[in-house]
């Protein structure tokens, strides 16, 4: 299968890698002139449209300046996207890679396309590898790539996509979790809220110890052997930092606001800040 994917950073490049792995043509695409070794790359989208049968989003969704999810990047991609299925009158399916908050998918779906009277595919994929750095841990077990995932997640409404989707999986059949694009898009959310929380209780554990002069070591060392506990987010003493998991915490919070309370939520984000504001954060 000929399959597009536009965005050429970390889980671009991941995406077209394992898609590769699985016996499909890849042309990425990109609005910055890229080398990517061993695979086509084109700085016009149309190139996508015309050549390919399946295309993967996975660009940024960074956060606004007060904490949101950023989706300018993600809707004007869609939205020239839009244009060009009307020009070439096609219907390529859309698979949703970035990380987004919930409804997203669908309501992308209906305000740049159906409201064109462009009626496609969607779907969510969501990925959960990682970027972990040396300062976390040295312990390749913590490390999630695409050999280590353990799931797929794929969510639509539509059966046509699922099919697809789960025909190019299904080398990893055992993995995969079929259901709704909300949903996926939630689990990625969930997932991201409980590494970050776990890291959170680890460093108050940190601070509860250092006020009762005890050594938080030894206690660690302790907690982990419970394999109900693990070992997550155990090496404690700053704050969590990367691309994902502030980002990820602070945007679920701000969608919920006045909707939800989150206490757990709102103890995770605030004892990360004290955490950072004392001892600086690991990347």
């Amino acid at each position: 299968m000929k399959i597009g994917i536009i965005g050429s950073g970390y889980v671009g490049i991941a995406t077209g890698k394992l898609l590769n792995e699985l016996g499909n043509e890849i042309i990425f695409y990109d609005v910055v002139d890229k080398k990517i070794e061993e695979f086509k790359f084109t700085k016009n989208l149309e190139d996508i449209v015309k050549k390919c049968e399946l295309i993967f989003i996975c660009v940024p969704t960074p956060s606004s300046k007060t904490g949101e999810i950023d989706l300018k990047i993600l809707e004007n991609v869609c939205e020239t996207l839009a244009d060009i299925y009307i020009k070439h009158n096609v219907n390529i399916p859309i698979v949703i890679k970035s990380t987004v908050v919930p409804g997203t998918t669908k309501k992308i779906s209906k305000d740049l396309f159906e409201s064109k009277g462009i009626n496609i595919s969607f779907g969510s994929n969501p990925e959960f590898i990682t970027e972990i750095s040396g300062s976390w841990t040295k312990n390749i077990e913590m490390i999630r790539d695409w050999s280590s995932e353990d799931k797929i997640v794929i969510g639509s409404e539509d059966e046509k996509i699922k099919h697809i989707l789960n025909k190019i999986y299904e080398k990893f059949s055992e993995k995969i979790i079929n259901t709704d694009t909300k949903t996926a898009e939630f689990i990625k959310y969930a997932s991201n809220y409980c590494l970050a929380s776990k890291i959170s209780f680890f460093n108050e554990l940190y601070l509860i110890a250092k006020e009762l002069n005890i050594d938080n070591e030894v206690v660690i060392n302790s907690l982990i052997k419970d394999p109900r506990i693990g070992i997550y987010g155990s090496v404690n003493g700053k704050a969590y930092g990367g691309k994902c998991l502030p980002k990820d915490t602070l945007a679920l919070q701000k969608n919920l606001i006045g909707k939800l309370e989150t206490p757990i939520l709102d103890s995770t984000i605030k004892i990360n800040e004290i955490m950072e504001k004392k001892y600086g954060k690991r990347e």
